[in-house]
């Protein structure tokens, strides 16, 4: 449960990032290359989880 909320907290993360982006608050540089991180980051957990769902069965 804690990676599903993980997860979702870094979906969220990029989501704000991608709008800061958009309204200039953000460089579009140093954003993309801390989404690129995020991304990695949720790809990962996903792989947790999936890891975790398929111990249960």
């Amino acid at each position: 449960m804690f990676y599903r909320f993980a997860r979702g907290s870094a979906n969220e993360t990029k989501n704000h990032l991608i709008y800061g982006v958009r309204v200039l608050y953000f460089e579009e540089q140093e954003s993309l290359a801390i989404i690129a991180k995020v991304e990695d980051l949720v790809y990962e957990l996903n792989k947790i989880i999936k890891t975790l769902e398929n111990k249960q069965k």
